[in-house]
């Protein structure tokens, strides 16, 4: 039930007291926990820079201090009585999470090696792990050799070009994939080409080898790597 404000009885809106008009007389009330609440928050820097407090930043009664004090910059977002404040997991700790791409630098010569032989070994796709800054996200596939009796036509992705390497170029064809295209999708110069079928494609060519990839699929963007090779033959 809302108590009546009498005419002559002020009653303060933060501060917890009541004082009559007419006598003068100042009666205090109990402090509101959210004052409390307010109050302890203030003291986290204090506490902080002395070396004195106790508390786990990443426990529930840390960040409930901690929202306390954001509601004194942004009042109106006081947090209702009872309300259990669950701390953000850091960004290492959420699955598959990706980095923001304006955050990324190019993978690594050992993180292209270690991607491409996960999927060798697992037939299980990399995608979202390895990164260009000239050309983004690049997805690597096992895919499929294609057939043999058509010089493994309609093949892509590491199995393609590991038993067509094998078949075709007498070269020890899981040593390429593993060792030499790192290489080339780490350190490889970037071109386009537009396909017979008239569509773009990228290119990284690094000297003697070279390695192609598509720029979409199924209608979406997406980096993924179709074959590679080395030069003058017919990569496909």
């Amino acid at each position: 039930m809302v108590r009546k404000q009498l005419p002559h009885i002020y009653r303060g809106q933060y501060v917890p007291y009541e004082k009559n008009l007419l006598t003068g007389e100042t009666t205090w009330g109990k402090r509101p926990r959210v004052i409390d609440d307010l109050i302890s928050a203030m003291k986290i820097p204090g506490e902080v820079y002395r070396g004195e407090t106790k508390v786990d930043p990443s426990s529930d009664e840390f960040m409930g201090r901690l929202l306390g004090l954001g509601t004194i910059a942004m009042p109106g977002t006081l947090p209702s009585p009872g309300m259990r404040v669950v701390p953000r997991p850091p960004a290492s700790t959420v699955p598959n999470r990706r980095i923001p791409l304006h955050r990324r630098s190019t993978s690594g010569l050992d993180e292209f090696s270690s991607e491409i032989a996960s999927v060798l070994d697992s037939g299980v796709s990399s995608k979202g792990k390895l990164f260009r800054e000239d050309l983004g996200e690049i997805t690597i596939d096992f895919g499929t050799p294609g057939d043999p009796t058509k010089k493994y036509r309609g093949g892509w992705g590491l199995s393609h070009i590991r038993d067509k390497r094998a078949s075709t170029d007498a070269l020890d064809g899981d040593r390429f994939v593993r060792d030499i295209l790192p290489q080339i999708l780490h350190r490889g110069r970037l071109s386009y080409q537009v396909t017979p079928r008239g569509r773009r494609s990228a290119v990284l060519d690094l000297g003697d080898y070279v390695a192609n990839l598509r720029l979409d699929r199924h209608g979406q963007r997406e980096t993924w790597v179709v074959t590679s090779f080395k030069k003058k033959e017919t990569p496909r």
